[in-house]
Parts: structure tokens; C-alpha cells; sequence
């Protein structure tokens, strides 16, 4: 194309066309005009228009095809020279508008986004282009006042000429009178400091057009803009500069939004650089990724390509996570959901990798066109919350299951019906390593334990449920050898182990229970079994025990009484009986043992042998003890005070070992004794051989301070424990009770040699003797005989209220002391029996002397 100019711009046909009546190229008069922003290249879409012909939709399309077209190849040469060259051009352009109007359009060449601006007038069809009406000076006017550009001559001194409106405006001013005249300077004030180089001044001088300039212009209030000018030297027929001529274009709200983009997209490629998340963006026309470093990271890809296919993004997912995401996809561009969120486990160089993928849709128009979203790593989460699921299903010492799940597995095999069998184990001595040692022998005993546990066990699961305790749940083949397994395990234990560089030893108490339809839930099942494992400690320790429903009704009755030791407490169920002591030679009752007794909600009495086993496990012990001290000593002092008891007159207080280990019991005693104002030696201490053996070492400093005030101290149940020698050895003693096993013996001539030992150790140690549990005559004789000190049971006085008593002492100061002698000298029951009757109303026990009362109450 040749660019020497652009063609004529007054097409011939014009000639032909009817003048324009009473028309003017104001921009007030009633003629359509507009203002157009056109892309280059071939699109020129029409951007705005100030004013439309009627019926004349003109937004959206491309200029050029507007044109008839005899006049687009010239219009496509004028905007190719304005391009160019620069400058403005204008031209005639008849536009195919169904009835051929015309337009005069003016172009400029435009800096930034718009590089050709278009402005032109309509006329109507009726309208000729030209004619003897027409002003051109007019039409050139209009052209120069509505191009979307701030247009400006000066002379040869850079003075102003000529500005349009556009001009003025961006230079602050009101009226173009305020311009003319001034240089630039003079214009944009003080602080306009102009590029020497580019300015009206060099362009006069060299004669050479600046195009394209970008400046920077402050404005009186202080705001400042960007200007892209061009200038252009106007010269005379001689070609003289004889002056410029400029376009600016305002391009300050352009500038920012490329700065603000600019600075948008750095800031997102700093985020994207910097954060731990990968972003990820996919195009569905393309169906390509476009990643963040991070992300090529995460997916263990390549960071080498601006765009990766889908098998690239796939390439370390596993198969089913691929279809996954893709289906997910498709729901988000079928509008069936509206966010991405999963989470993928990636295979990179042999290593898991978990990445929590989010993302969402970006539509245009309506239409989705892309996925976006971002991506983290939660590997770590990850291996903490299998973590933590392993913490809460194993012990976290041993490894093992912990209790919760032993739980839910035995209540899984009983809710299915499944085989099984449970088993339930505790170590027997492990809290003897574990006070001695300390919690770290203990914690290394117990990880040796579970490792030769877990070796024996076969396919059981194992678990630990606590402290030493541990349980085995057998299902299938495997629980048919519950007791194979069961022996081998008590086995393994009590093998010798080394902790620490120490040999140490322990066993196990396992009990077996097979579950049954009977069973519901796990903690019928664990019950059982635990009842079986203590059954197992009572035999022996060191093996295992089978189950059996008798057991269980061991364990109720065993649960019962201490409902009822409690219930008893609560209620002041508990109530004191007396049992008569007798010297052997006189046959005087020189004092009574206090027996506690229970009054259960029925009315039956109970021993302590039903009850004293649970108050012990409990701190009620030392309740009741209290208070039994305090009764007994009561009924002492009214006993003395009605003078129903003779000087040298004793009460015995059975004191458990529970009540000795507790501090202050001296003290307490003590101060009873005081308040009652009762002397010392008028109260027995007694205390039980098992407990003086395990803990003589407390019991000697309170026995002590006690008979230092005169209080007496009767070793109880004498020869029924291991170490009888020993303790009389070491705790300070003053009465030796003699227990009722060995006067059942007495009869039998090996059993008088064990009781006449025991008479003669009292007897050398210079401690008094007394035989308990007497129940006959020949008894009551053999021990007279061999110098037992006093004696009590059934012959001579049971246990009884403290009324009865009060009356039994009362009755005994009138019976004839030989009274007991004559019933044993008796040679035939009757006579026997005429005593007893004539004693009778004085001394109601002496009926109970001797045998001869049974048989003739049974005769």
C-alpha cells in the first residue's frame, strides 16, 4: 500500500448528492454524532457513542464493516497512514445503513490501550456532503473539538495558538482565553519540569516529530497525571517550521489499572513464591494446567513448563484418586457442586505424600471456563492423626491394644455370636518391683512381659488394661487352647528376667471364661473373667482358674455384705456383746472380751467373721473402732459405778491392724480411759498374731506407750500363724491367748502336747494364759490341771447383751463358788442336773457348763 498519504478523501458520488438544507456542524444541532474508542488491527469495535441515529445499533461492531464497501479499502489506508505517520486525518465514509447516510469521520493516532480514535458526524440521507451550504472550516472545527484528545498549535516560540476543549479541561483551565499566548510552562505552572528532549521547543528545532511520549504533569491542587503526546512540526509552502502541533491523551486511569495489575500480579507471584500451599489453575477448553512452583512441588513435578496436560498433573496419583478428581470435576462444570475439596495420597519416589486439594469455578458470561484453587500438604497432619489413632487403640508403653478396644472386640464376638474366649491376667508381684525400683523398672518389666506374652499367645489379640494388668481374647481354633495357652503363659512369666542388671521375678493369676449366649455385653465378660483371676490368687497365685457360676455367686454374696457393712454403718447397725473370762481356779469371771456384732435389715446377726473383712477394706474401719472403744468403756465405767464388777475386773478390745497403722490410736485410747476415769490395767489390748507379724515393727512403739499406762497386751489367736515364736520374741506381750483349734485338740493326745506347749512357753515368759473357745467339761479339766491362767467359751458364758451381763454379775455374787466343782463331781447326769437347776435362778451360764446340759435337753 502506498503511504504517501491517504486517498481522496471526497468521494465522487458526493457530487450528486442533494445539499444539506439548514445544516451546521455544531455539535448542538439535531444531526447524530459520536465519539468512538476502536481497537487496531482488524476488530475496531465501535466502544461509545454519544449520540445514535435512530435505529442505528452500532456498539459491538467493527467500523469498518459499516462501510459500504467502495469506501472500506479507503478508510482501512487512511487508519494504516494515521499509524503510522501520526497525526489526524479525516475522511468521508458512507455507511451501508439501509437508506445511505453519510459521515464525516475524523482519526487521530492515540497513545496506550486505544491507538486510533475516531469521532464523526452522521448525516442524514437527504444531506449532501458537500455543496454550496456546506462549511468544511465548520466541519474541520467540529472535528477538532470532539476528538477524544487534547489538541494544541503554537508557534516558532512554543506559544499557544489554538487548544481544543479537551486541552483546556486537562490543563485546569476554564476558558481557552486562559491559554493563549503562554508557553507550557506558563500553563501547567512551577512545577512542570519538561523533557528538554521531547518538547515543542527541540521539535521546531529539529523539525523532527516526537511521537508516543509518556509525561508526567502536576496539577495546582497537588494530584498529578500521565500523559501520553505526540508533536508534529507544521510548516509553511517553503517548508519552514513555523510552529507545532500536539496530541495528549490523558492515560492516568489507565496507568494505575496497569500498575495495579502489574503490582496485583507481582504480589501474586510473590504469594504463590512464598507460600506453602501449591495454586493450581485448569482450563477446560484447553484441558491444561498452568501450576505454582510449589505446586509442581507438591505433585512431585518438573517446575519446567508454563502449562502441564492432565496426565503430567496425574502422573503420582494413584488410579482411583485420578478418577475421583476428574469426576469431581465434572460435577463443578455441570453446576452440580460448587467447590473441589478432597484429599490425595501422591506415590513419589517411593514416599506417601498427602495433599489437600480445594478449588472452584470461574465463570465468564455465565459460562464456566476455568477450575482454580490451591493445594496443601497435610503428610504431617496425616502421620499425627494416625498417630493419635494409634494412641487411642494402644497402650502406649507396651504397644499393645488398650482396654477400649479389647472392649469393642469382645462385644463384637458376643453381638455376632462368634467362639471365644477370654482371658484375664494380672502379675502378682509386680508392686513389690515397682515401689522397690521405682515406675522405670516397672515400665521396662512390663514391655518384657508383653513381648513374652505376645510370643505365646498365637492369633489372640492382646491388649494391657492397665497398671499390670493385661487380657487375651481367643477366637476361632485358637480359643479351644485357652488353657494350653493359658499354662504357657504363667509359664513365660515366672521366668526369671533382668531389669537394670537385677534378676527379678514375677508371676501371673490368669482367669479363663468361655463366653456363652448368656453373655450381652464385654462387661459381663470381664467380670467373669476377673473373678475367676482372683479365684486364682486365692489358690496360690501363679495359675490359672476356670470360670464356673459358683464363682459368681461367691462374688454377689462377697458384693452383698459390703452393701450391707455400709448400709450398717449408715443405719448404727452394729452393736456390742460380752463374753465372760473365768479364772480356771475359782472359776470368778475376772473380766469380758468385747465382740462386735451386726443387725442386718432382716434381723440376723452377723459375726465379724461376715463383716470385719470388708470394714478393712475400707477407712470405716477406724470409725467403728472408735466407737467401739468408746461403748465398751462406757459399759465399763456404769459397771463400776453399780459396783457389778470386782477390783482387778478387765475388758478386752479386739483392735484390728488397720486401726493400729492409723496415727493418734494411743492418743485416742488414752484419753477414753481418761474420761471414763478408768485405770489402765482395767483394759486388754488384743491383737492378732498375722497382724503382729506383718507389722511389728509399727505395733511395738504404740503397745509400748500404751502399757507404759498400764494397759495390758493379749497376743490373739496364738499358734495359728508362721511366726508365733518370733513375735513373742519381739512385741511386748502380757497375755497369751491360746486359740480354740488347739483346745479342740485337747482331747486327742497328740493335740494336749501343742496346747501344754504353749501353757509352758506362757507360764516361762511369765505371761498370763488364756484358752479360748471352751466348749467342755474335759476341756475345762485338762486345763485346770495343767495351769491355764483362765479360760471362756460356750461351757462357761456366751456372748451377750450388756443387760444380760449387768444381770449375770449381779446374779454371780450370790452363787456358792464350789457350785461348778459339784456339777464335775457328779457321778450320774440326773444329780448333775438337780445342781444345775438349784444354781439356776443365781447363775443362769452354769447350765452351759457341761455337757450334760445337751444331753439332757436332748433327752
Amino acid at each position: 500500500m502506498d503511504k504517501a498519504g491517504p486517498s481522496e478523501d471526497v468521494d465522487d458520488e458526493s457530487s450528486s448528492a442533494p445539499a444539506a438544507k439548514g445544516f451546521s456542524f455544531s455539535s448542538g444541532e439535531a444531526n447524530a454524532a459520536m465519539d468512538l474508542d476502536v481497537q487496531a488491527d482488524d476488530a475496531l469495535l465501535i466502544r461509545k457513542v454519544s449520540i445514535l441515529p435512530a435505529g442505528f445499533p452500532v456498539e459491538g461492531r467493527p467500523l469498518v464493516d459499516m462501510a459500504i464497501p467502495e469506501d472500506r479499502r479507503r478508510f482501512r489506508e487512511t487508519i494504516d497512514y494515521v499509524q503510522e505517520n501520526g497525526g489526524i486525518a479525516r475522511m468521508r465514509m458512507r455507511l451501508d445503513m439501509g437508506d445511505s447516510p453519510h459521515a464525516v469521520i475524523g482519526i487521530a493516532k492515540l497513545a496506550g490501550e486505544c491507538p486510533i480514535g475516531v469521532s464523526g458526524l452522521f448525516l442524514c440521507s437527504e444531506s449532501s456532503m458537500f455543496g454550496e451550504d456546506v462549511d468544511e472550516t465548520s466541519l474541520y472545527r467540529e472535528l477538532f473539538e470532539r476528538l477524544p484528545l487534547g489538541i494544541y498549535f503554537k508557534d516558532r516560540e512554543a506559544r499557544y495558538l489554538r487548544a481544543n476543549s479537551n486541552l483546556v479541561r486537562s490543563a485546569g483551565l476554564l476558558h481557552i482565553k486562559d491559554i493563549l499566548g503562554k508557553d507550557t510552562a506558563e500553563v501547567l505552572g512551577p512545577e512542570y519540569e519538561p523533557d528538554l528532549a521531547f518538547s515543542d521547543e527541540e521539535v521546531i528545532r529539529s523539525g523532527h516529530p516526537v511521537v508516543g511520549v509518556t509525561e508526567l504533569e502536576h496539577n495546582e491542587d497537588g494530584s498529578s497525571r500521565v500523559v501520553h503526546a505526540s508533536r508534529y512540526p507544521i510548516r509553511n509552502r517553503l517548508g519552514e517550521v513555523v510552529g507545532t502541533m500536539g496530541f495528549s491523551h490523558d492515560v492516568t486511569q489507565s496507568a494505575r489499572v496497569v500498575e495495579a495489575l502489574q503490582r496485583s500480579e507481582q504480589r501474586y507471584a510473590l504469594a504463590a513464591q512464598a507460600s506453602r500451599d501449591g495454586i493450581w489453575d485448569f482450563s477446560i477448553a484447553d484441558r491444561t494446567f498452568e501450576f505454582s512452583p510449589r505446586m509442581c512441588e507438591l505433585l512431585g513435578i518438573p517446575n519446567s513448563r508454563e502449562v502441564y496436560s492432565e496426565a503430567d498433573a496425574y502422573a503420582n496419583f494413584k488410579p482411583a484418586d485420578t478418577e475421583r478428581i476428574q469426576r469431581t470435576f465434572g460435577e463443578l462444570f455441570a453446576g452440580e457442586r460448587e467447590t473441589v475439596e478432597d484429599t490425595m495420597c501422591l506415590n513419589i519416589d517411593g514416599k506417601q505424600v498427602w495433599i489437600e486439594l480445594v478449588g472452584t469455578a470461574l465463570s465468564v458470561d455465565g459460562e464456566v471456563v476455568r477450575f482454580i484453587g490451591s493445594a496443601a500438604d497435610i503428610t504431617e497432619d496425616r502421620l499425627r492423626e494416625a498417630e493419635l489413632q494409634a494412641l487411642a487403640r494402644h497402650d502406649p508403653l507396651t504397644g499393645l491394644y488398650n482396654r477400649r478396644v479389647l472392649v469393642e472386640m469382645v462385644d463384637d464376638v458376643i453381638e455376632e455370636n462368634i467362639p471365644a474366649t477370654l482371658l484375664s491376667l494380672d502379675l502378682d508381684y509386680f508392686k513389690v518391683i515397682n515401689d522397690s525400683l521405682g515406675h522405670q523398672a516397672g515400665d521396662a518389666v512390663l514391655c518384657e512381659i508383653s513381648e513374652r506374652l505376645a510370643a505365646v499367645c498365637g492369633n489372640g489379640y492382646l491388649g494391657r488394661l492397665g497398671g499390670d494388668e493385661f487380657a487375651l481374647l481367643l477366637t476361632g481354633d485358637e480359643q479351644e487352647r485357652a488353657e494350653e495357652i493359658a499354662e504357657k503363659m504363667t509359664d513365660t512369666v515366672r521366668t526369671e528376667l533382668t531389669v537394670s542388671g537385677l534378676d527379678l521375678y514375677t508371676t501371673a493369676s490368669i482367669g479363663v471364661v468361655h463366653l456363652s449366649d448368656e453373655y450381652t455385653d464385654a462387661d459381663q465378660a470381664f467380670r467373669d473373667a476377673d473373678i475367676a483371676l482372683y479365684e486364682a490368687k486365692k489358690k496360690g497365685k501363679s495359675r490359672y482358674e476356670l470360670f464356673e457360676p459358683e464363682l459368681r455367686r461367691a462374688a454377689d454374696d462377697e458384693l452383698e455384705r459390703q452393701v450391707m457393712v455400709r448400709r450398717a454403718v449408715q443405719n448404727n447397725a452394729f452393736f456390742l456383746m460380752y463374753q465372760p473370762v473365768f479364772d480356771t481356779a475359782t472359776q470368778d469371771i475376772t473380766g469380758v472380751e468385747a465382740l462386735i456384732r451386726l443387725t442386718r435389715e432382716d434381723g440376723t446377726v452377723e459375726t465379724p467373721q461376715a463383716f470385719l473383712p470388708y470394714l478393712e477394706q475400707t477407712e470405716l474401719i477406724g470409725e467403728i473402732g472408735e466407737w467401739v472403744i468408746e461403748r465398751s468403756l462406757s459399759d465399763l465405767a456404769i459397771w463400776r459405778d453399780q459396783n457389778l464388777i470386782v477390783d482387778g475386773f478387765r475388758i478386752g478390745l479386739n483392735v484390728s491392724r488397720k486401726q493400729f497403722l492409723t496415727p493418734g490410736l494411743a492418743e485416742y485410747i488414752l484419753d477414753a480411759v481418761d474420761r471414763y476415769d478408768l485405770d489402765g490395767d482395767q483394759l486388754i489390748l488384743e491383737v492378732t498374731e498375722t497382724a503382729a507379724v506383718n507389722d511389728i515393727g509399727l505395733l511395738s512403739g504404740t503397745l509400748e506407750r500404751l502399757r507404759s499406762h498400764g494397759i495390758k497386751v493379749a497376743l490373739d489367736d496364738f499358734g495359728t500363724g508362721q511366726s508365733s515364736l518370733a513375735v513373742l520374741h519381739e512385741m511386748p506381750v502380757d497375755i497369751l491367748k491360746i486359740d480354740k483349734t488347739f483346745i479342740d485338740r485337747i482331747e486327742d493326745e497328740n493335740g494336749q502336747s501343742v496346747a501344754l506347749a504353749a501353757l509352758w512357753l506362757a507360764n516361762s515368759m511369765g505371761l498370763e494364759a488364756i484358752a479360748e473357745g471352751v466348749e467342755r467339761t474335759t476341756q475345762f479339766e485338762w486345763l485346770e490341771e495343767n495351769g491355764c491362767d483362765m479360760v471362756q467359751g460356750y461351757l462357761l458364758g456366751e456372748p451377750m447383751p450388756e443387760a444380760e451381763v449387768a444381770e449375770l454379775f449381779a446374779r454371780a455374787q450370790k452363787i456358792e463358788r464350789p457350785a461348778l466343782k459339784i456339777v464335775r463331781d457328779e457321778t450320774t447326769p440326773d444329780e448333775a442336773w438337780g445342781v444345775l437347776e438349784v444354781a439356776r435362778d443365781a447363775r443362769p451360764t452354769l447350765l452351759e457348763w457341761a455337757d450334760l446340759v445337751s444331753g439332757r435337753k436332748a433327752a
